[in-house]
């Protein structure tokens, strides 16, 4: 890297100030060929594929990508004259579907709008360039050093018609091609340009401290600012940092060495494999720390013999390193265990990562695909293959997920390009030296001025946070977000400035040749070709009821490169089914929704995706959580969503997102009742379940990438089998076949249940006809106030609890069986029995278990606590039964005898209305006795430590409440039982009704106002008059002069009303003391 400060930079500068002075036909190297120009009717086609994968590095690779995409999106412009065969993503593959030919071919058919198209193919990368050579106005340098340069070279290219690359003078990169062997102009050098120091250059501002976020803000000011760039386009794309970012320096890191995984198994096969680690952090790694071989959530096959780890499904796995085990920085670690393939042929993907488990994940992940056939493969376990290990200071492992294919769209659209932290909390992997919040800061400068130039209008923001890499504790020890969070919070801070996105996600974010397809002509008109639930079927009471919701499609890649590969299923058109495009994708893909109608069978039924036009938060568009004075923008809103609608002939939105808002405001609701009258469905609830006749339901997780029906079926059966009538799954990306499949099995395996999979028009028909929202919870349970502080000594103690009725969880339990969920490996009551007890007083809520347990493993103490042996108690104290949303008042509280330490621990999930939050919970207590076949346990947790909405328990106080009970018993044997519901979803929980029992006696009367009297708010001259009452009282009673004890309380009273006292108690305490007063009394005439 010292080059950039000796004679090579230098000699980049002088050929930037020679080349400006050129006549631009020799700037560019040469005169505009004439000729050779192609014409109108003439589309190059190129195969990118093979070019990319013959340079030597992903480094190059990178390089000419971006440089290719870049070129692609200059010519493209305003007419289709170049597309690629680039890459397809694994839904596609394993469908074997190569999206960009099929496209291509979709699009050339008879009508199409390639129709007429003379097509040409380039023979080499070269013979690109030298095509379209007058199509671009020279390079725009960025430099390495300051990775953000990449998007601010991607922002020029688009704004001045200008190729990208990187300052690199390695003989065959693409600087070497274009600028030092072709002349082309160097137009704009970032090379040098930030510092994080002074003044960032050519501008009047002073330098954030930070070179990334100076880039940013010199590129706001050349070209956001000055009007060269959309108003209405943005793009958020990972920028040209390494995917090593920062290995070194990390606490925990992880670099595969070696693979041994076969290529190919028969159905059912069981073999070894072997994937080896080196330790690349600073921090050792440990079976106490849990450190571990995980499964990611992309991984489809099954593991086994885990070392004592666990396998729950393919998503959540784990093989465990021995107890003794300690591999520190520079060692390796194999992991051995076994592979089990799936009973259906097909391509399967093995993904694989080390994890600390209630930390981050670390590491470069394993990415495979294992072929599962019919014929016989071989039983010896496969070699370990090394994996190349390219100079780690540019590594790029995974193009296809890099933004990179898609930016040719945004590049056309002339989008300002960024990447920068939603989270001002935290310090950003790739600029730890930054000020805090510059990040963050640097985005609102860039929405601000977007917003701006905006006006009323809804902006699109392409891509989405890149959480694998960077800004989550997926991939940094020190990041204050999930994943999850981070992609709702980045919602809400762009919802809030009129920015709705099209969320590109990992996994599926490549997208090529978008710039052809925004030429494509969209259909005038859209009509469904289905009966829009007008059939004349009737609300049976006797039937379940079945919609299924295939989504997600609120981005262009996932719509266009993965939709085509499940809509052409052949079982589509078997059951009736929601499909959700996002109608503002119709802009980048129009191809795409001129497809879907025109191939639609009768049972399929268009409905909003996220979250609706496009995938924006509307409650951020109310006026009072909109920054920097901006006026309501909801009506903007609305009529953006009118228009969508009407066009594409929509009127229920499937899925509407509220994220960290937690439930819908009734607002908002109004405002959706008026552009999708027929439904909306939400997982975090709503203020009201109908409004203005349009119903408002809840939508269930129930499937991702579904390859294997019968395990389906029975997911689906498990749901039906409790005492709910209505059920919106939600399935991402999965097969229609698949469906059909499972519910084929359902009906012929569980004859019992009476269901009907039903169109969505139908069932917001008939869920709005039924009510269900009005339903009592299953069962309220009746918490007995406790007559004096319980003793929490793991203890239960004759007298304490003995009024306190049980609640009873374990495989065999009929509150269970009828309206709770067991999950994963619980076969009998041996297995597992908890009985638990709750009381209550004005101080405390006191939880007792009492567990049999045939097996008892503590490894957990954290956020992962249910993977071990414990307790969740979940509460939701204002009753507001708000879907899976914790909002204010909602709590998890995690609770174990016992962990690796031996001693018992509690955590906490707090519910915000602005975002959950986890924490190790100290403000309560616990303590426990564990046993060899059990444990008792008892806790106290003080209300005071749930007070994010104000509450205190009260006589015929009524809550939301359901308790979990995790049971771990050893290498695959885990599972986990609710009491009652399944899940979050705080619908289907029960209630929890506090009961005070009257006070029997003065004596018990006397003792309660003087603890309640000490213990409260309460002025000093009031306390002191109050407890001479009660003594007098006292004395009284003890020689029998009951009609002076009366006396005293009703001076007693009378100490409380007086108008000087009122100063000194608060209203809630002083009804309190009355109330227990007018009791004394009833009880002392009553002696």
């Amino acid at each position: 890297m010292r080059k950039l400060f000796g004679r090579s930079r230098l000699a980049l500068l002088l050929m930037t100030i020679f080349t400006l002075a050129l006549p631009p036909a020799l700037a560019n190297g040469a005169a505009a060929p004439a000729a050779g120009d192609p014409d109108a009717s003439e589309l190059t086609v190129f195969d990118l594929k093979t070019f990319i994968a013959a340079q030597p590095t992903s480094k190059l690779s990178y390089d000419y990508l971006k440089l290719a995409t870049a070129l692609q999106g200059v010519v493209n412009r305003t007419n289709t004259q170049l597309y690629y065969f680039y890459e397809s993503n694994s839904i596609a593959k394993e469908a074997d579907m190569d999206i960009d030919h099929f496209w291509l071919d979709e699009l050339r058919k008879e009508g199409g709008a390639l129709a007429a198209r003379t097509l040409t193919t380039a023979a080499s990368f070269s013979d690109v360039l030298d095509r379209f050579v007058s199509a671009f106005n020279g390079v725009v340098v960025w430099d390495e050093n300051v990775p953000a340069t990449a998007n601010v070279a991607s922002t020029a290219a688009g704004a001045e018609n200008l190729l990208p690359v990187r300052f690199d003078e390695t003989p065959g990169s693409p600087y070497d091609e274009l600028v030092l062997k072709r002349n082309i102009r160097v137009a704009v050098n970032l090379v040098g340009k930030f510092s994080g120091q002074g003044m960032i250059p050519d501008t009047d501002l002073a330098s954030t401290g930070s070179a990334k976020n100076d880039a940013y803000l010199w590129a706001k000011v050349r070209y956001l600012d000055s009007g060269l760039t959309n108003p209405t386009m943005m793009a958020y794309g990972l920028d040209g940092v390494s995917w090593s970012i920062n290995q070194s320096a990390k606490d925990l890191s992880a670099q595969v060495v070696s693979v041994a995984m076969p290529a190919k198994l028969k159905v059912g096969q069981e073999i070894e494999v072997a994937v080896t680690f080196k330790n690349t952090g600073k921090t050792t790694w440990t079976m106490a720390a849990n450190d571990r071989l995980g499964s990611l959530g992309t991984n489809q096959i099954k593991w086994g013999n885990l070392n004592g780890g666990f396998s729950i499904d393919p998503a959540n796995q784990r093989v465990f390193l021995s107890a003794n085990e300690q591999i520190a920085s520079g060692q390796q670690k194999t992991f051995r265990f076994t592979i089990i393939a799936p009973n259906a042929p097909g391509v399967y993907k093995f993904d694989a990562d080390m994890v600390r488990d209630g930390v981050t994940w670390y590491g470069a992940s394993i990415q495979r695909t294992v072929e599962i056939t019919t014929e016989d493969q071989s039983t010896v376990p496969p070699a370990e293959v090394p994996v190349p290990q390219e100079g780690r200071q540019f590594v790029y492992p995974d193009l296809f997920n890099s933004f990179l294919p898609n930016a040719d769209y945004f590049i056309a659209n002339k989008a300002f390009f960024f990447d920068l932290s939603p989270d001002e909390t935290t310090k950003p992997i790739d600029d730890r030296n930054q000020p805090l919040g510059t990040d963050y800061n640097t985005l609102i400068e860039l929405l601000r001025s977007q917003n701006a130039r905006a006006g009323e209008t809804i902006f699109t923001i392409g891509g989405f946070v890149p959480w694998w890499i960077k800004y989550t504790k997926h991939a940094d020890s020190q990041a204050g977000l999930e994943p999850v969070q981070a992609e709702w919070k980045y919602a809400d801070i762009i919802s809030k400035y009129n920015a709705q996105k099209d969320a590109d996600a990992y996994g599926l974010i490549g997208l090529s040749n978008a710039s052809a397809f925004k030429n494509v002509p969209l259909n005038e008109t859209f009509a469904q070709k289905n009966d829009k639930g007008n059939n004349g079927k009737t609300y049976d009471p006797a039937t379940k009821y079945v919609a299924f919701y295939m989504g997600d499609y609120d981005a262009g890649a996932w719509t266009a490169g993965a939709l085509p590969a499940l809509w052409n299923d052949p079982k589509r058109g078997e059951l009736p089914l929601a499909w959700p495009p996002v109608m503002g994708l119709s802009k980048r893909i129009p191809q795409m929704f001129n497809y879907l109608y025109e191939t639609m069978s009768p049972n399929d039924y268009f409905v909003a995706g996220d979250n609706g036009a496009g995938y924006l938060n509307p409650i951020m568009l109310l006026e009072e959580n909109r920054p920097d004075g901006l006026p309501d923008f909801l009506h903007v809103w609305e009529q953006y969503n009118t228009e969508m609608y009407d066009k594409f002939d929509i009127d229920i939105t499937g899925f509407l997102i509220s994220g960290n808002s937690g439930s819908v405001p009734l607002r908002v609701q109004e405002s959706y009742s008026r552009f999708s009258p027929n439904g909306v469905g939400n997982n975090g609830g709503f203020e009201q379940p109908v409004v203005n006749g349009t119903p408002f339901a809840w939508v269930q997780d129930l499937g991702h990438e579904v390859s294997d029906a019968a395990e389906y079926g029975k997911q689906i059966a498990a749901q039906l089998q409790k005492n709910q009538t209505f059920f919106m799954f939600r399935n991402i990306l999965t097969k229609p076949s698949m469906v059909v499949d499972a519910v084929n099995y359902v009906k012929e395996h569980y004859p019992e249940l009476k269901f009907e999979v039903v169109d969505p028009y139908t069932y917001y028909r008939f869920y709005k006809e039924a009510k269900p929202w009005e339903v009592q919870a299953p069962v309220t349970y009746e918490s007995q106030g406790a007559k004096a502080a319980i003793a929490v000594d793991g203890v239960a103690a004759p007298g304490e609890w003995d009024d306190a009725a049980e609640m009873i969880v374990s495989p065999e339990s009929e509150d269970v069986n009828k309206y709770g969920t067991a999950w994963g490996a619980e076969t009998d009551d041996q297995d597992i029995t908890s009985k638990y007890r709750i009381k209550w007083d004005d101080d405390n809520l006191y939880l007792l278990e009492e567990r049999i347990d045939d097996a008892l493993q503590f490894t957990e103490t954290g956020s992962k606590m249910y993977l071990s042996d414990a307790t969740l108690l979940f509460l939701d104290l204002d009753r507001g039964k708000n879907g899976t949303a914790f909002r204010d008042g909602d709590y998890s509280i995690f609770l174990t005898p016992s962990g690796p330490d031996g001693k018992p621990h509690m955590f906490m999930r707090e519910g915000h209305n602005g975002g959950m939050q986890e924490f190790p919970y100290s403000d309560g207590t616990i303590t426990s006795n564990v046993r060899t076949d059990g444990y008792t346990m008892e806790v106290a947790i003080p209300w005071n430590s749930l007070q994010i909405m104000p509450f205190s328990p009260a006589d015929g106080k009524t809550v939301g409440m359901t308790l979990l009970a995790t049971d771990n018993d050893g290498p695959g044997n885990w599972g986990q039982i609710m009491w009652l519901g399944d899940g979050d979803n705080q619908l289907n929980w029960g209630d929890m009704k506090f009961v005070a029992k009257p006070i029997a006696t003065p004596a018990e009367g006397i003792a309660k106002l003087r603890v309640l009297i000490v213990s409260g708010n309460v002025g000093p001259v009031l306390k002191s008059n109050l407890l001479q009452r009660l003594e007098q009282a006292e004395k009284q009673l003890g020689k029998s002069n009951n009609n002076a004890a009366a006396a005293q309380f009703n001076g007693f009273r009378s100490n409380l009303n007086a108008d000087g006292m009122q100063s000194q108690i608060t209203p809630e305490l002083k009804a309190k003391l009355l109330e227990l007063a007018d009791r004394m009394v009833e009880l002392i005439e009553a002696l």
